[in-house]
């Protein structure tokens, strides 16, 4: 096996790896749901409203966390969403309110979770893959959060009987930690990547760029390349003629073009020069 081909499913390990403990380890706490109602007395409506927060949480954390892996790099995030995880998970016992619990399993928690979830670890996978490998590179992350909940429930199980639920529970949470490794492996941030020529801007960016040169004006291309890390926006310039208008699908995203030479565009804005032209694909 090649180096190249090490590296990369050393990546796909790390990513999948990762999805497995994080995604396996939320899936868990079903289990530990009757040990903990009969410790808090809080009832089952109040336990489950924790956990529902928790899926809310865990799907609105997953856009930010894309757009501060812009920012910071990938591994910072990762690091933080494990250690969240870890934490929220290693607290959940020592909870006896429907606040606490919502803090724990709700916030941080599934927060972590988000943080170190799919929208992270697949924008960062693709990011070190060769685009013709990037399909089964997205298939393996997501089957790593499956085979996560596969593996992860029999052994809280077994912690449960052989340990007592507060202690396995709190156990999963450290086993978590395991994950950290990967947080070195897959860092970066779509900086990194950007081709020479293009200037990267983040997701608000980008959209105040459409709002002011306005619709068939626009001086450039927004292009949302999942693969340049956490999902974000590249705006791409061209001081030569572009595309007509219209969306155009590629590998892990899809590009939004604009320019000059269209009959229906307005023909009277000035392309900037101070990039180098850049063809869009």
């Amino acid at each position: 096996m090649t180096p190249r081909r090490s590296a990369m499913w050393l990546v796909l390990l790390a990513a999948a790896g990762t999805f497995a403990l994080t995604m396996g380890t939320r899936q868990t706490m079903g289990l530990f749901l009757s040990p903990l109602n009969t410790a808090t007395g809080l009832g089952l409506g109040s336990i489950s409203l924790a956990f529902a927060f928790g899926q809310l949480w865990w799907g609105l954390t997953q856009p930010f966390a894309g757009a501060m892996a812009d920012k910071v790099g990938a591994g910072r995030v990762l690091l933080a969403g494990a250690l969240l995880v870890a934490l929220g998970t290693f607290i959940t016992p020592l909870m006896t309110t429907t606040w606490g619990l919502i803090l724990a399993i709700g916030v941080l928690s599934a927060g972590g979770a988000g943080m170190a979830g799919p929208a992270v670890l697949m924008a960062a996978t693709t990011r070190l893959i060769p685009p013709e490998r990037r399909g089964l590179a997205v298939g393996i992350v997501n089957a790593g959060g499956s085979f996560g909940q596969f593996v992860m429930a029999p052994i809280a199980a077994a912690l449960m009987v052989g340990i007592g639920w507060v202690s396995a529970m709190q156990v999963m949470g450290l086993l978590v930690l395991l994950c950290l490794p990967a947080a070195f492996l897959l860092k970066g941030n779509s900086l990194q990547s950007a081709p020479a020529g293009q200037k990267v801007v983040g997701t608000r960016e980008a959209i105040r760029e459409v709002g002011v040169l306005g619709p068939g004006r626009r001086a450039g291309a927004l292009r949302a390349d999942q693969c340049a890390g956490g999902g974000g926006w590249r705006l791409v310039r061209s001081a030569g003629p572009a595309a007509p208008s219209g969306l155009v699908g590629s590998g892990a995203g899809s590009s939004l073009r604009s320019g000059r030479g269209h009959p229906d565009l307005p023909q009277n804005r000035q392309l900037p020069d101070t990039l180098a032209p850049q063809e869009l694909p």
